[in-house]
């Protein structure tokens, strides 16, 4: 129900693009992610060492995705539309209902190569789904 690019340039490469974390870095956390017993994203990595902050890294996989990146600021969203999903399904799954204008249905998400999540609240509200990428926070 919902339209995402495929991925043009990779994580990695646009944190350090845009400045981020350095060659270094990234280097050392994409071998601890090749290393780890428990597979990471990258970009788990990268926030719980410190090198880059969430906002960052959703900033650049927002633009990896195509989808657009918003700061989440109370005025930003309708209160009332929040209600279109359960609370419980909204903190389980970080996920924040914007506004709905029509049958489009605008949610935030921390992730948004998450494919299933966006089709599973398209099905759950019975509404076409458009995301943004927004920090979990």
């Amino acid at each position: 129900m919902s339209t995402l690019s495929q991925p043009t340039p990779r994580l990695g490469s646009l944190l350090l693009e845009r400045g981020y974390l350095s060659a270094e870095s990234l280097e050392k956390a994409l071998e601890r992610q090749l290393d780890g017993s428990r597979s990471k994203l990258l970009g788990e990595i990268l926030v719980d060492q410190g090198i880059c902050s969430e906002d960052q890294v959703v900033e650049c996989l927002a633009t990896e995705y195509g989808v657009p990146y918003a700061k989440l600021e109370a005025r930003l969203y309708d209160p009332g539309v929040t209600e279109i999903l359960a609370r419980e399904y909204i903190e389980h799954n970080t996920v924040l209902p914007l506004f709905l204008v029509r049958d489009t249905l605008t949610v935030a998400v921390p992730e948004p190569s998450n494919l299933f999540l966006i089709s599973e609240i398209g099905n759950l509200t019975r509404k076409h789904v458009q995301i943004v990428a927004a920090s979990a926070k």
